[in-house]
């Protein structure tokens, strides 16, 4: 008897556990049946709340640094005028795919509406596009800052060039208004309409949007255009990127006989210069694991039941380094942190001078109750003797 039980234990364990690892192996191609059935959707729902927590501390952060840059101390600097537009695109990253990613785990309704995209074509295209376009606009501003680092360094020509802010500017729209058109064929090729019939209903149609894809080819955007993205995202950003900073660190070891004007000014270049290898080596280690993923093992992922997470972890690095530059600037930039505390005194003596006047507008009121009080019985106390004069 106790062996019949044991064998029927031995078959129920073999049996959960083939059907765990058959589980494991499967991977489903609906959302719905993926949130469902999959066992790594619990772990991609925790991840999901981690893009709104790169919402709203992106935001705030990028809009501090935003403010900061453009304080009258900082604005002088070429750098500070790119950063200061980056953070700016660094706010627009955070949206697109963060925004998508939280709807589709936490309020999408399968099959009905899986993304944002889907909701409508107009919201499938300028989806598309912001995130393409904020994405290569971030990674070109930020190789931007280390070419002008670089040739500072090397070239005080380029520096003084460089500090008319109608070139500066000039050279940033010229960038913003290329990737722009670079990218505007997803605001009219990228998805279409695709009319279903329902099972249920053989008369009924309903009409869903197909995004990423066009109705003449369904690689449009995955992996022929995301191929052109990664080469204009990574590829060219990064290569100059590592050129200048490869530049830069020799030129602060090797070669420190480049004039300066002061020893103070040669010091304060060094720090501004070790900022903008910190910001630039950061995007670049935590973008690395997403240009891997999509370019060497995007085949091998394709029909893996963990497809869903690696992407996942992947773009939450990507989208981390849009969002933490505002701390990188107050580790590796000294004049950062002194106008940051400057701005942080100034909005608190502000605070102070408006609540101090407040308070001397209700005591001024008050006073002014208590004078017209005082004079009005000052007023009837002397009629009164005025009364009693007469009476006498």
């Amino acid at each position: 008897m106790q062996s019949t039980s044991l064998d029927y234990t031995s078959i129920l364990v073999n049996t959960t556990a083939y059907a765990l690892e058959k589980r494991q192996n499967i991977f489903f191609k609906s959302f719905s049946q993926h949130r469902k059935y999959s066992i790594y959707y619990p772990i991609e729902l925790i991840l999901s709340y981690y893009t709104i927590v790169l919402i709203i501390v992106g935001t705030i952060c990028n809009t501090i640094s935003f403010m900061v840059m453009n304080a009258r101390k900082l604005r002088s600097y070429t750098c500070m005028k790119i950063l200061s537009v980056l953070s700016f695109i660094d706010t627009l990253v955070l949206y697109q795919w963060n925004l998508n990613t939280f709807f589709k785990y936490n309020l999408s309704s399968p099959p009905n509406y899986e993304d944002l995209e889907e909701l409508s074509l107009v919201f499938c295209r300028l989806i598309s596009f912001l995130a393409f376009f904020s994405l290569q606009v971030s990674s070109w501003l930020l190789a931007l800052v280390s070419f002008d680092r670089a040739m500072g360094v090397y070239s005080t020509c380029w520096t003084y060039q460089m500090n008319n802010p109608k070139k500066i500017y000039t050279l940033i729209i010229l960038i913003i208004a290329t990737i722009f058109v670079a990218n505007t064929h997803l605001l009219f090729n990228n998805g279409f309409y695709s009319e279903q019939e329902e099972i249920s209903n053989i008369f009924s149609q309903n009409k869903k949007v197909v995004c990423y894809q066009s109705k003449n080819d369904k690689k449009y955007i995955f992996p022929k255009w995301e191929t052109v993205h990664l080469f204009l995202y990574n590829a060219l950003p990064f290569l100059i990127m590592l050129i200048c900073n490869s530049l830069i660190i020799y030129n602060i070891k090797y070669a420190r006989k480049v004039k300066s004007h002061s020893k103070h000014s040669s010091k304060r270049k060094r720090r501004m210069t070790l900022m903008l290898i910190v910001v630039t080596f950061s995007f670049m280690i935590l973008t690395f694991p997403s240009v891997v993923v999509h370019t060497f093992y995007r085949e091998f992922l394709s029909d893996k039941p963990y497809r869903r997470l690696v992407n996942l972890i992947v773009n939450n690095l990507v989208h981390t380094s849009h969002a933490i530059n505002f701390f990188l600037y107050i580790f590796s930039a000294p004049n950062f942190r002194a106008e940051l505390t400057h701005l942080i005194g100034e909005f608190i003596n502000r605070f102070k001078k408006a609540e101090s006047s407040g308070k001397k507008f209700r005591n001024g009121e008050k006073s002014e109750y208590f004078s017209e009080k005082t004079n009005a019985e000052l007023f009837i106390t002397l009629k009164d003797k005025r009364k009693s004069v007469v009476l006498l």
